[in-house]
């Protein structure tokens, strides 16, 4: 089992990296811990848009002084005839 204190060394990206039975906030303080050791970004998908804030939030919560970065939801599919909101 993975702890949320010590997250794993990341493979060589030949295969995919899976992290699981992490609940709540260790999942954050285990990708807070892992970003202070590695040396480029590290990026995070969510399912949602509050998933994100979320995230955003409990990781500045464990490393306040990690450069932590949100791509804007555009709220549009690729098919809509109207722009998304600004």
């Amino acid at each position: 089992m993975i702890s949320p204190f010590a997250p794993p060394a990341l493979n060589d990206g030949s295969t995919p990296e899976v992290w699981s039975r992490l609940y709540g906030a260790s999942r954050s303080l285990a990708l807070a811990e892992l970003a202070k050791t590695r040396r480029g970004p590290v990026v995070v998908l969510t399912a949602e848009v509050a998933g994100v804030y979320r995230c955003l939030e409990e990781v500045r919560f464990f490393a306040p002084t990690l450069r932590c970065l949100t791509l804007p939801d555009w709220e549009t599919l690729p098919y809509d005839r109207f722009s998304p909101y600004q």
